[in-house]
């Protein structure tokens, strides 16, 4: 899956302002340790309901820092964790989603920085 931050989307949704993008990015990366325990706890029991409850509680995020694309991944997973899965499926789930919060996360990292810097042009 490509990682993009929708940065037109973003543009729209906070009116221009970067401020505002900063800040609900600073709010992702402030919470984004506590969401990968979360969603590692939920993984490591093997608890679907669980594994379900964290995807809802969190896949909202993901589009107000301008990743739709990962709402609506999350959304899948929280359907899929509707029936039972396999051991063999959770953990290929599991790396997806850390994985995918650990490059979000670099990729916030470097946007705030291009956008810090364009500030002081």
């Amino acid at each position: 899956m490509e990682l993009e931050i929708n940065i037109p989307e973003l543009h729209k949704m906070y009116d221009g302002c970067t401020e505002s993008i900063t800040e609900v990015f600073d709010a992702f990366l402030g919470a984004q340790h506590e969401m990968l325990d979360e969603i590692n706890i939920a993984f490591e029991n093997e608890n679907e309901n669980l594994i379900r409850q964290q995807l809802h509680y969190h896949s909202p995020v993901f589009g107000y820092i301008g990743f739709p694309q990962i709402t609506l991944f999350l959304k899948s997973l929280e359907d899929k964790y509707q029936q039972k899965n396999s051991l063999y499926e959770m953990r290929q789930d599991h790396g997806a989603v850390i994985n995918i919060i650990i490059k979000i996360t670099e990729l916030l990292i470097k946007e705030k920085e291009k956008i810090r810097k364009a500030a002081h042009v």
